[in-house]
């Protein structure tokens, strides 16, 4: 009596700390990370996390629904709380921000691959101002 109850194995319960942001990348894969840290902290633990093959001239960032990247990786962000910047419980898209061409705005180069056949829209409030699809499996 008064024991606490034994976890059923078939219903695992997963809590997740209420500072946490989950970040898609790759082949559709997505990781829950938390976003009580610094930036830098946070982006360190995503280089980590997500295994993505990008080009390395650009800066990893994440990304919204506007698919603006939000500058987690900037040199002035890199010591603030990233719970300032992103939406608790919210989902990003993990993005290479590739350096602009002179007088050209930078390429957001999305690092998540949708199924074939998917529909889905990565960027919904782009408003046509990017390609708001993601890039599709071969």
């Amino acid at each position: 009596e008064g024991a606490a109850p034994i976890p059923d194995p078939e219903r695992p319960t997963v809590h997740y700390p209420a500072y946490t942001v989950t970040i898609r990348y790759g082949e559709d894969a997505k990781v829950t990370l938390s976003s009580d840290v610094w930036c830098v902290i946070l982006m360190d633990a995503i280089r980590k996390s997500c295994p993505v093959h990008r080009d390395e001239t650009g800066t990893l960032d994440l990304a919204g629904p506007s698919g603006e990247p939000l500058g987690l990786s900037n040199e002035e962000n890199r010591t603030s709380l990233a719970r300032e910047y992103l939406q608790e419980r919210a989902t990003y898209i993990l993005v290479n921000v590739m350096p602009p061409a002179e007088g050209a705005e930078p390429e957001i180069v999305p690092l998540l691959t949708l199924p074939e056949g998917s529909e889905e829209v990565l960027f919904p409030e782009a408003g046509g101002k990017k390609d708001a699809k993601g890039g599709k499996k071969k």
